[in-house]
């Protein structure tokens, strides 16, 4: 399943998420995994999905829910289409490095 086919897909954090050691800059956050010794820099964007979706665990998330969470804290006005967008890409990326994957059943 394909970040591209988030209007019906679920998603959760992975286990290795969870553990992750986070610095907050700015312009990102910088997270160490500990297990796999790698470092990430997530997006402002990327990293409110992921606490989304931590906090949601064992249970998934649909890509819609991640998108009014995102519409609800954005300034009023603030496009859907566009946010949908952004979501997706920032999706792709969490699927990408691992840290998120899709659930079995949405």
């Amino acid at each position: 399943m394909s970040a591209g086919s988030t209007a019906q897909a679920g998603w959760v954090a992975s286990s290795s998420s969870l553990g992750l050691l986070s610095r907050d800059f700015p312009d990102g956050t910088i997270c160490f995994d500990p297990v796999t010794a790698e470092t990430r820099l997530l997006s402002p964007l990327t990293r409110f999905l992921l606490e989304l979706l931590a906090q949601a665990s064992p249970q998934s998330l649909t890509s819609a829910c991640l998108v009014e969470q995102v519409l609800a804290v954005e300034e009023p006005g603030t496009d859907p289409r566009a946010a949908a967008k952004l979501v997706d890409a920032a999706v792709a990326e969490l699927v990408n490095t691992g840290l998120i994957h899709p659930s079995e059943a949405v």
